[in-house]
């Protein structure tokens, strides 16, 4: 079974779950698929009008993954090491909000979850290095014998980057 087989084995069984752009009109330049739990949690009934508003941004910050053209670092941030492979989507409403995950292939990402960047403390810090190995794990038990793809030029993993610092 190939990787993008595996990936629609996954959504037919409710484990991941492709980001459509809401609009017909909108391009699909690129795969972006959440985990079931992430899913869930985008999903969770919410207690207040401002978390409803926050997490209606955060999915339209998803969507920016599947079809902008463009991406800079301030939106898409590959964490250090280098060679560790994980990435964060930056939602920057308040309160700031990072989605995890890893490239399976070019212009395909696998986001596992998401952490409020305040509960995450000052960088690499132990929660810092929690999130990354919950994203290993969880990759891990999604794509079975697949690795994800770990460079550091971010070209080689998305298309549409924009010049920029996309590591410490």
């Amino acid at each position: 079974m190939s990787i993008l087989a595996t990936i629609m084995d996954r959504t037919q069984r409710g484990q991941l779950y492709e980001v459509v752009p809401r609009s017909s009109r909108d391009l699909r330049l690129r795969r972006l698929y959440l985990s079931e739990s992430l899913w869930l949690e985008l999903r969770a009934p919410r207690s207040s009008e401002a978390e409803i508003q926050r997490f209606a941004d955060l999915e339209a910050d998803l969507e920016v993954y599947v079809n902008r053209r463009q991406l800079g670092p301030e939106y898409l941030f590959g964490l250090s090491p280098r060679g560790c492979g994980v990435w964060e989507i930056r939602s920057v409403w308040d309160p700031h909000i990072r989605v995890f995950g890893m490239f399976m292939g070019k212009d395909l990402f696998i986001a596992t979850h998401l952490e409020m960047r305040n509960d995450l403390g000052p960088f690499e810090s132990q929660d810092w290095i929690r999130a990354k190995r919950e994203t290993k794990a969880k990759i891990r038990n999604l794509m079975g014998p697949y690795n994800p793809i770990i460079d550091s030029d971010v070209n080689n993993l998305v298309s549409g980057a924009m010049n920029g610092q996309y590591f410490k």
